[in-house]
């Protein structure tokens, strides 16, 4: 049992973190997209003034949103390569709509019904994702002598 799980876990303390963001990511999105559909309901989803949830401002559509990534990201973030490509993603998609949502606020043309505060929190969320998803994994070297050259397997 104990070789089976080794073997399942990603290895290394940078794929460590990367999986178990990508986890604790998804499951705040799911939780952020049920809580506020709970709030907002879908009657009114692209109400450019959302409905106040603690400090955030969210409407039906944000709320869709941030379920879906959430229901993907737990889907995804199973496997190491899986969970980078989520990084990826999150960090792709959500650097553009947090600087939309700097652009757009409090315009009659922000169909995602966002506050300065919720904005803040998609631009560190995506640009942490970039950087975990691009930062370099260590390459495997095989085991060296001390004299530098690779040993015998």
């Amino acid at each position: 049992m104990q070789a089976l799980s080794s073997r399942s876990a990603p290895e290394g303390l940078h794929a460590r973190i990367l999986v178990a963001a990508g986890q604790v990511a998804a499951s705040a999105f799911v939780v952020l997209g049920i809580l506020g559909l709970l709030r907002t309901g879908l009657g009114h989803l692209t109400d450019t003034e959302g409905e106040r949830l603690v400090f955030l401002e969210l409407n039906g559509l944000t709320s869709i949103v941030h379920l879906v990534a959430g229901l993907v990201g737990a889907a995804m973030t199973a496997s190491l390569a899986g969970a980078r490509r989520y990084a990826l993603a999150v960090g792709v998609l959500g650097t553009p709509f947090a600087l939309l949502g700097y652009v757009l606020d409090a315009t009659g043309s922000d169909i995602f019904g966002r506050n300065a505060t919720l904005t803040t929190i998609h631009l560190v969320v995506a640009l942490a994702a970039l950087v975990l998803a691009l930062w370099p994994s260590r390459p495997r070297h095989p085991a060296s002598s001390r004299d530098g050259t690779a040993e015998a397997a």
